[in-house]
This record gives structure tokens, sequence and C-alpha cells, in this order.
């Protein structure tokens, strides 16, 4: 009976300390998961911040591409019309060249010079 007292302790000896080392496994484990919950808290709440931005981004550089959009149009019908102003100054330009060359020339008299 004494040996079966001593394999018994010898047992619970040796129960004890696998049960400690599981305990102790299951802390450390413990800790690893508490970090990583509060790294994952911490990554969603960046991954927010940065979808937030990105959202504010995207639609800041939507509105600057219309903006530069309309601005090309403008500056392309802007410049077309000029052209046409300059085509149209030329023109003018040209009539009155040819209108100037072609009226009749008039002699001086002598009252021009003189005052009445």
């Amino acid at each position: 009976m004494s040996n079966q007292a001593a394999d018994l302790q010898n047992y619970n000896n040796e129960l004890v300390r696998f049960i400690e080392r599981l305990q102790e496994e299951k802390n450390k484990i413990e800790e690893q998961i508490n970090f990583e919950q509060e790294e994952k808290v911490r990554l969603e709440e960046e991954l927010k911040t940065i979808e937030s931005k990105l959202v504010f981004i995207k639609e800041s550089l939507t509105k600057k591409v219309q903006t530069r959009n309309q601005i090309n149009q403008t500056l392309k019908e802007g410049e077309k019309q000029f052209s046409k102003i300059v085509g149209d100054c030329h023109q003018l330009l040209d009539f009155l060249h040819r209108a100037y060359s072609q009226r009749p020339i008039q002699k001086k008299n002598h009252f021009d010079n003189e005052t009445l």
C-alpha cells in the first residue's frame, strides 16, 4: 500500500506540474491575445482615418479635375474667339487701307493753312 501511496504522490506531483505549465502557457497566450486585440483596434482606427482621408482626397480631386476641365474649355473658347477677333481686325485694317488708298487725292488749296 505504501507503494501505491508513493505512486499516487508521484502522479499527483506530475499532474500539478502539467497543470502549472498549462496555466503558464494559457497566461502567455492570453497576453498575446490582449496585445493583438489592442493592435487590431488601433489598426482599425488608423484604417478609418485613412479611409476618411481617402474619401476627402477623392472628392477634392474630382472637383479640381472638373474645375480644370472647365477652365480648359473656357481657354479653348476664349482662344477661338480671340483668333476670330484678330481675323476681323485684320479684315477691317485691310478694308481701311483699301478705302484710304482708293480715295481721291485732294489737292491742297491755300485756305487749308489759313484761318477764316
